[in-house]
């Protein structure tokens, strides 16, 4: 009973929320809750965000880099845990500050910065002088190799076909994004989602015929050109560097792949215990020359000894790059 018995209380969200800790959690009365990474309560109909909501509290802080990603309905949402009604309601929201046909896009700025100011500190880095390094960026582009080449082809031609259709399949539009995502990022991480949706039932015997062959040339496809590629680059890099992937199944294969290579190699990803995750940055800090890690592993990790990030594949969404870009 923590939660009743000290005066100070650091938890993540994910515990608090938990059926066991919840009620305990709404029972206390708080002088001031701090939210840092307050943007995964973007969403009002999630539990972290009714948990934040109900609890009992004077004062309330949100800290995050990123508060809107996908739609300016995101900010309504955070304001509304610090002060409800100051955006008036959601529907009002809607129709004076956000532009029709696009979320991101806002209306009426003057009159939205007016009702923020009261409720807002915006600091940019510029302003901190906490940042005294520039941004170099290089893209670096890859051709792939025939069997590569042939597997993406294939898997976008897929998307492509599938993407408005109003056939009843496994495929609607997360499962393709998924898979045009994965296949940017390697083989080895589109080959189980492909055999995944090609089990379903759902499926018209061709279609899953063609996902299994897809799944199976993933498989067969051993040397990724972009591993390749990796080991080059890092092999004229005498700096630590961190290597960041979106998808389990490609940090996996990286590990292994550069651990063969004879690289030093530290991992973090989101299902290691905190402890791992404390080795894992030590690692990384005192011995090893290569970080590969997740974005949910690398989250919150203060990297601020390494100077080189490599962006394995591309988030969708630019907040994640600079999410990932702001752990060095």
């Amino acid at each position: 009973n923590g939660w009743v018995h000290f005066d100070r209380i650091i938890a993540s969200i994910d515990r608090a929320k938990r059926k066991a800790n919840r009620s305990l959690v709404c029972e206390a009365e708080y002088d001031l809750v701090i939210v840092d990474e307050a943007h995964h309560c973007k969403n009002h109909k999630t539990l972290g965000w009714q948990l934040v909501n109900m609890l009992k509290k004077r004062y309330i802080l949100l800290l995050t880099a990123t508060p809107i990603e996908n739609s300016m309905e995101e900010l309504f949402n955070l304001i509304t845990l610090l002060s409800p009604g100051q955006l008036d309601t959601a529907q009002n929201f809607r129709r004076r500050f956000i532009s029709r046909g696009d979320k991101l896009k806002p209306r009426n700025v003057d009159s939205l910065k007016s009702l923020l100011k009261d409720i807002m500190v915006r600091n940019r880095r510029s302003e901190t002088n906490s940042i005294t390094v520039r941004r170099y960026a290089e893209t670096i582009e890859i051709p792939l190799s025939f069997a590569e080449k042939s597997l993406y082809d294939d898997i976008t031609n897929l998307v492509r076909r599938n993407f408005y259709s109003n056939e009843n399949t496994s495929l609607n539009h997360l499962s393709l994004k998924v898979l045009q995502r994965q296949i940017g990022s390697s083989t080895w991480a589109v080959a189980p989602t492909l055999e995944k949706i090609a089990s379903n039932d759902k499926n018209p015997p061709e279609l899953s015929k063609n996902l299994k062959k897809m799944a199976a040339q993933a498989e067969e496809i051993h040397d990724n050109s972009k591993a390749q590629a990796l080991l080059k680059l890092l092999s004229g890099i005498s700096e630590k560097v961190l290597i960041f992937t979106g998808f389990q199944r490609t940090r996996e294969y990286l590990v292994d792949f550069l651990q063969n290579a004879g690289l030093k190699v530290a991992t973090l990803h989101g299902s290691m215990l905190r402890l791992e995750k404390e080795r894992a940055v030590d690692d990384f800090k005192n011995s090893a020359q290569v970080l590969v890690s997740t974005e949910s592993g690398g989250e919150g990790r203060n990297l601020q000894f390494c100077n080189v990030i490599i962006n394995y594949d591309l988030p969708w969404n630019p907040m994640r790059i600079e999410q990932r870009i702001g752990r060095i």
